[in-house]
């Protein structure tokens, strides 16, 4: 992978796909051959090259419906290329790992633990979800689980324990499910016209 750099004050790091590139005059332009180099040099990551907002662009208006319902926020990180990710009670990265680039989540540590992460004050959830809003029903799901089992108490339902905010974060998942199946329906009736066969549904 080479990482092509402008000469801007923003010091921000292309792939070289991204669509910017072609605005970086060649005088201009510095070439890395790996992403840490790049960061070593005090250079941060493309919103629009970056594969975390590729991403969230397909999921871009479930994931505003969702977030709103849900109270939960997101934002680009240029520093380390990942999405935060706030809840009512903790805070989210999700970042992207591997050759095939899939998705991974990391948790802000509650507890002084001290294994190693790629991301210090964070540790590794050990789930797997391909979408972006798969993370963020389970942030939900986990918030939820938190405040009828907080950290230290066993299985006794919290005091703080809010049934409204579950009952509309339960709401919340049912919509986006629903949009869901109306995305593969709406799937399903172009495959039909493209190619002039029924799908059974």
């Amino acid at each position: 992978m080479c990482y092509i750099c402008g000469k801007s004050g923003n010091r921000i790091a292309h792939s070289w796909d991204c669509r910017y590139v072609k605005l970086i005059p060649e005088k201009n332009r510095k070439y890395y051959d790996y992403r840490r180099t790049a960061n070593e040099a005090g250079y941060g990551y493309c919103k629009y090259c970056s594969y975390v907002m590729c991403y969230v662009r397909k999921e871009k208006k479930v994931l505003d419906d969702y977030s709103r319902a849900t109270g939960l926020t997101y934002s680009f990180n240029r520093l380390d290329g990942s999405l935060d990710i706030k809840s009512q009670s903790d805070e989210w990265k999700i970042i992207e790992r591997g050759k095939d680039h899939t998705l991974r989540l990391y948790h802000k540590n509650q507890l002084d633990l001290e294994e190693e992460s790629i991301i210090p004050g964070y540790h590794y959830q050990k789930i797997q979800k391909g979408t972006v809003l798969g993370y963020l029903d389970y942030i939900v799901k986990h918030d939820i689980f938190r405040e009828r089992n907080p950290i230290g108490q066993g299985r006794r339902r919290s005091r703080h324990y809010n049934p409204a905010a579950r009952r509309m974060m339960i709401e919340a998942r049912k919509k986006s499910d629903k949009m869901s199946k109306i995305r593969m329906i709406q799937k399903q009736r172009r495959k039909e016209n493209r190619y002039g066969i029924q799908i059974p549904a």
